[in-house]
């Protein structure tokens, strides 16, 4: 029995033997085309999500939008005690506010452009005043 042919050709067996990053490429395209139909085009991205990891390696930048949405969740009063609930917890701080992120940036979190590394660094990118003899003006904010 031959395997089953998505859109364009792809099998389970193709799209599994693709790094996450053609993966991604392909789902991208797929997300974008006219070909096929809507059917068509839904089968071969739910086959694409289950035959293995997906990213995009292409981050985004610190004054793209979703970053700025992230800065303004982890900068504000209840992102901040979030992030002060997971640490005291024992986990990363991320872990109690990334929900919020979820809420707000939708399915483009974690799905493209490496956001949630940029979600890791935004809420340790606390910085603070150097003292003024210093050569650095900012320095992340360690705690125990």
């Amino acid at each position: 029995m031959a395997e089953r042919e998505y859109l364009g050709k792809w099998t389970m067996t193709k799209l599994t033997a693709l790094t996450p990053r053609a993966r991604f490429d392909i789902l991208e395209k797929t997300r974008n085309t006219r070909l096929g139909t809507p059917e068509t085009r839904s089968e071969l991205i739910d086959a694409i999500t289950v035959s293995g990891a997906i990213f995009d390696s292409s981050a985004i930048t610190n004054d793209d939008p979703m970053t700025l949405a992230m800065e303004a969740i982890v900068n504000s009063p209840a992102g901040r005690a979030a992030c002060l609930n997971a640490t005291l917890a024992g986990l990363p701080a991320l872990a109690e506010v990334e929900p919020m992120i979820v809420e707000a940036c939708g399915e483009l979190y974690g799905q493209k452009h490496m956001a949630t590394q940029q979600a890791g660094a935004v809420v340790g990118r606390k910085q603070i005043p150097m003292p003024p003899a210093s050569v650095a003006k900012t320095a992340t904010l360690w705690k125990k």
